[in-house]
């Protein structure tokens, strides 16, 4: 885990910026458009997500909220949906996530969209608080527009 932002995360981030990128969920018409999911940005940002939901909502929440997913779903068909609910469901329980906020609502923007989403910190220093925000999500996400020299960063 130590090695994925060094390994995995800043590879496909640098790629997951340029135009051509594409979310890592696309809906899926015919059994072609599986085996074209699997790239680049399915595995190196898949695994870069997994391990932030990891740390956001602790190893042991994170644990215990992927065997529940498991063990519900082992003989079944499911949707990116049912992990994020599992994950909440657990999140809750453990009091490691406000009950007024759902993975599903964190995690859509960074699956869902091309690119991934542009969050702002405010740090003050009065108040001794950080404030992260996420503006519009699916509207607002970083990304560069000039692909050859990364100059004009939107």
């Amino acid at each position: 885990m130590e090695m994925l932002v060094t390994d995995e995360m800043e590879n496909v981030l640098d790629t997951d910026v340029l135009d051509y990128t594409r979310p890592i969920s696309l809906p899926v018409e015919d059994p072609w458009d599986i085996e074209a999911q699997f790239d680049g940005i399915s595995y190196a940002k898949g695994a870069s997500i997994i391990g932030m939901i990891n740390h956001f909502l602790t190893p042991q929440t994170f644990q215990n909220g992927l065997r529940n997913y498991l063990d519900r779903w082992k003989y079944g068909n499911t949707r990116p949906a049912d992990l994020w609910a599992a994950f909440t469901l657990e999140a809750h329980k453990d009091n490691t996530l406000s009950h007024h906020i759902h993975v599903s609502d964190i995690m859509a923007p960074w699956t869902l969209q091309q690119g991934f989403p542009l969050i702002t910190v405010e740090r003050d220093y009065a108040t001794q608080t950080v404030v992260f925000t996420q503006v519009s999500p699916f509207r607002e996400h970083f990304k560069v527009t000039n692909n050859e020299n990364f100059g004009n960063v939107d």
